[in-house]
């Protein structure tokens, strides 16, 4: 029994793949050898497109899974004939409807010729999933603004003073699960937290700046 489970959503790909003709994907290893390192997924779909006659939708399938397996690829390390192996074993396990024979073979030696581009889409898979090593990654975020007045304790409940509240919420995941966390600022508050994301916006371009001709910095898609 194959270690691996193949989720439902990326079934899909795995057969667009083995259904591709035989032009279409050449012309699909042209447009990732031609790839750039550190491109996202979203702009190599879109980057495949242009460059092939390829619907859109069967590259987003495609590039999906092709990510996804270069994350198994790490795993796996050097044995990429294992990691196939256990692909397909782990399709047929989930009755995925490759077709015949010779489909599950084309679909074996195209998987292996996709996995060849280490120094691109997999360098860049490694660089994106630094991010996913953190315990907490920030997903969204939003302020609300209040007015609380404050009342006297008079029968009649007059104020004529009130205070200006900003509810932050900050959206994480945590564990695979989206989790919210809120936070009472005011005007102080937002002060120092526009301080601090200006000092580190610098920071960043700084760091870009000093080492631009030693790395080539990702830019992960917003969510």
């Amino acid at each position: 029994m194959s270690k691996l489970r193949i989720p439902e959503s990326h079934r899909e790909g795995f057969k667009l793949l083995s259904n591709l003709s035989e032009s279409d994907f050449k012309k699909l290893l042209k447009a990732l050898s031609n790839t750039d390192k550190g491109i996202l997924p979203d702009e190599l779909a879109s980057n495949i497109s242009e460059i092939t006659s390829i619907d859109k939708k069967i590259n987003n399938e495609i590039t999906r899974i092709l990510f996804s397996v270069y994350s198994l690829k790490e795993k796996f390390g050097e044995d990429t004939n294992q990691l196939i192996d256990e692909l397909l074993l782990a399709l047929r396990n989930a009755n995925v409807d490759i077709g015949a024979k010779t489909k599950w073979k084309r679909l074996e030696e195209r998987l292996n010729s996709m996995l060849s581009f280490d120094q691109t889409i997999g360098n860049t898979f490694k660089a994106l999933k630094l991010l996913s090593d953190y315990d907490k990654i920030f997903f969204d975020s939003k302020i609300v603004t209040d007015i609380r007045p404050a009342f006297n304790d008079s029968d009649n409940l007059s104020t004529n003073t009130a205070l200006i509240v900003h509810n932050l919420k900050i959206g994480y995941q945590k564990d695979e699960q989206q989790q919210e966390i809120y936070f009472a600022l005011d005007s102080n508050d937002l002060d120092e937290l526009k301080k601090q994301i200006e000092r580190a916006k610098k920071k960043e371009e700084q760091l870009k700046s000093t080492l631009k001709d030693k790395f080539l910095f990702i830019q992960p898609a917003k969510q």
